[in-house]
């Protein structure tokens, strides 16, 4: 168990969309106000770049507003709506989110030497995420009759590389998907590289609900060492992050405990049997459908799926399911460990391609400061080159190169110029 931080950061995790079913995860609007901040991007001198990766910071063309999703073991507590009255609750029994670092979205290097990109490797330095902890219960009965302090578990799984499957077609959804895996029988994801305990007290809590909204407070975690990426120049499928969050009460209950409560207590039964419970953060867009070339994914699990295979589905249903799109308020800080501007010889330079954004004739300009042999590769989001720009013999001083992309795609794509075995790339948009 590593040490744990409660810090100020505010991270969200976001993404793209085919919006076409309702589990009805919003529950009854339960509105989190807690105000949302930017983290800034860090750069760790010129030998290392590190970046926030905030989908939801970053995500334009999303309309989205801010909620609370409920986190239990097992799902016998009662629900309190805002009218006092119980219900079976909606809860789900595991979220996750999963960050692809290629997005062009969240590029935020100006310097091709030291990006994050898809060409870079890179490691997870840190996690964060919103959460509400609602301590209603702080002793409890054990086996032999002795009353013990409640302590509540968390549960957080790290995921690189192979452990995250990619697919963009999940029982007739059609999107980017990232995917991991779930153990029915254990309740839990499975196949991670790593896990972390945070044992939940009482200074984890962040207060009840009201009828105004709810307040929520940011977990940061130092990720374990080793989780690593390697893109392979940007050839590696294998080239996602995630984590994984679940959550355990520390007290035995039954279906006639409650677990939310937006009015004031003093109209609550006396003689109401709480239980404490774990609340994430999440937005729901609420706008016009967005749409992705990456494999950014928020997953959840919802109760009925994490016992057995429900409707196809096998543990964890994506954000992008909904009728709404949803995305965690969670994030990632990763560090390029690769790429240094002290490693790279200032033996060239790679100009700007103009026009761009381009639908036909392209010219690319660079300069070299001796003749040298000289690759020069158009390659899509996935890393596959589309075209050979050029792959020749250049001579010293400023130099161009001309292509037609008349017949690709529309989207983001790079241009990647190797001399001496050294690569610097730009992007380019085909209209």
């Amino acid at each position: 168990m590593k040490k744990l931080i409660l810090s100020t950061l505010s991270i969200g995790l976001a993404l793209s969309s085919f919006a076409q079913q309702n589990l009805g995860l919003k529950n009854n609007g339960l509105i989190d106000n807690s105000p949302r901040k930017v983290r800034n991007t860090t750069t760790l001198g010129k030998a290392e770049r590190s970046e926030w990766y905030n989908p939801l910071d970053i995500l334009a063309n999303g309309n989205f507003k801010t909620y609370v999703g409920f986190m239990m073991n097992d799902s016998l507590a009662k629900f309190i709506d805002d009218q006092g009255v119980p219900s079976q609750g909606r809860t789900f029994q595991s979220v996750a989110c999963i960050v692809d670092p290629k997005d062009d979205a969240i590029d935020l290097g100006a310097d091709p030497t030291i990006k994050m990109s898809k060409f870079n490797n890179y490691s997870v330095d840190s996690i964060s995420f919103r959460f509400s902890y609602i301590r209603r219960v702080d002793n409890t009965i054990d086996g032999l009759g002795n009353q013990v302090p409640v302590v509540d578990t968390l549960f957080v799984y790290y995921f690189t590389g192979a452990q995250i499957s990619k697919t963009q077609t999940i029982q007739g959804l059609t999107s980017r998907f990232g995917y991991l895996g779930y153990d029915l029988a254990k309740r839990r994801p499975n196949n991670f590289a790593d896990i972390d305990t945070v044992l939940l007290t009482a200074d984890y809590a962040t207060g009840k609900p009201s009828t105004t909204g709810w307040s929520s407070a940011e977990l940061g975690l130092k990720a374990p060492a080793g989780l690593n990426i390697n893109t392979a120049g940007g050839t590696s499928q294998n080239n996602l992050a995630a984590f994984a969050l679940v959550f355990k009460n520390g007290t035995t209950y039954d279906d006639t405990y409650v677990y939310e409560d937006r009015r004031d207590s003093s109209v609550v039964p006396t003689d109401t049997k709480w239980v404490n419970y774990f609340s994430y953060r999440y937005g729901a867009n609420e706008g016009t459908a967005l749409t992705s070339t990456f494999f950014n994914s928020s997953l959840f699990v919802p109760q009925r799926f994490s016992y057995a295979v429900t409707n196809g589905w096998t543990g964890w249903y994506p954000g992008q399911g909904f009728t709404n799109d949803l995305y965690l308020d969670a994030g990632m800080k990763l560090s390029s460990t690769t790429i240094s501007v002290k490693e790279v010889p200032n033996n060239f330079t790679l100009g700007n391609a103009y026009p761009n954004p381009a639908s036909n004739d392209v010219t690319i300009a660079f300069d070299l400061k001796a003749r040298k042999d000289v690759k020069i590769s158009l390659v899509n989001l996935l890393g596959q080159e589309v075209i050979s720009i050029a792959n020749d013999n250049f001579s010293a001083g400023n130099n161009e190169v001309k292509f037609n992309v008349g017949n690709l795609s529309a989207g983001v794509y790079f241009y990647t110029m190797t001399v001496d075995g050294v690569s610097q790339s730009q992007k380019i948009m085909i209209k």
